[in-house]
């Protein structure tokens, strides 16, 4: 919040805000250019390849492509999301919405996905004016739900069916939202009372129960997870 005071971004809520996400990615270049500067800083940045990972006795060590190397006590793989290549005479191409420059303000758009992207890159638009059809195109044509205030239920470890698979935890799942329903709650109060167990549900999955998680849910977990400001 303070770091959007200092830009002049007005926050009328600060619990209801949400900022658009790519103000989020400045943040986060803000963060680590700042220690990047400060020599004393515990943390840095190697432009070069890694080509290998060699394990040893109690430490690893990363090759890279110029011959030389780097000693570490752990090893994290951090590669952000892949930009899988161009098939044929597709062209794929990532485009900020913020800075996305049109022709004419009645230029027709095509947005790929109905995700939050999706909805910040309207957003975007419209607040600049733009005055002509925007289509949103996705194999489900699902829409991300809504936030509103509510009360994450508490669920302890020892409560989280860990391990069962997909198709128990939806069951589960649903069992959670018709309680909290009974209360005067929602699913949203499941779905945030997940939060702290998320990681560890999804490790404790084999790679055949991810892989079904894929294919049937995570579509629809995705538009309950990550969801639209409720302004």
């Amino acid at each position: 919040m303070q770091w959007l005071e200092t830009r002049s971004i007005p926050v009328d809520d600060p619990a209801t805000y949400f900022a658009a996400r790519r103000l989020y990615g400045e943040y986060l270049e803000h963060l680590l250019k700042e220690p990047r500067e400060d020599s004393g800083s515990r943390l840095h940045v190697i432009d070069e390849e890694c080509v290998e990972l060699v394990q040893h006795d109690g430490y690893v060590e990363p090759r890279l492509a110029n011959g030389s190397s780097i000693v570490a006590e752990r090893c994290v793989l951090a590669t952000g999301h892949d930009r899988s290549a161009g098939r044929g005479q597709l062209l794929l191409a990532q485009v900020d919405a913020g800075r996305t420059a049109l022709r004419e303000r009645t230029d027709r758009v095509l947005v790929i996905g109905t995700g939050l992207s999706m909805v910040d890159t309207c957003l975007s638009l419209l607040l600049r004016g733009h005055a002509s059809e925007i289509v949103a195109v996705s194999r489900r044509g699902l829409l991300p739900a809504v936030h509103r205030k509510n009360q994450p239920i508490v669920l302890q470890r020892s409560e989280v069916p860990l391990g069962c698979g997909p198709a128990h935890f939806v069951n589960w799942f649903r069992q959670l939202v018709r309680a909290a329903e009974a209360r005067g709650g929602d699913w949203r109060d499941v779905v945030d009372g997940l939060r702290p167990h998320n990681q560890s549900i999804w490790q404790s999955w084999s790679i055949t129960q991810r892989r079904r998680f894929f294919r049937h849910l995570k579509a629809w977990w995705d538009i309950h997870r990550h969801r639209m400001d409720l302004r």
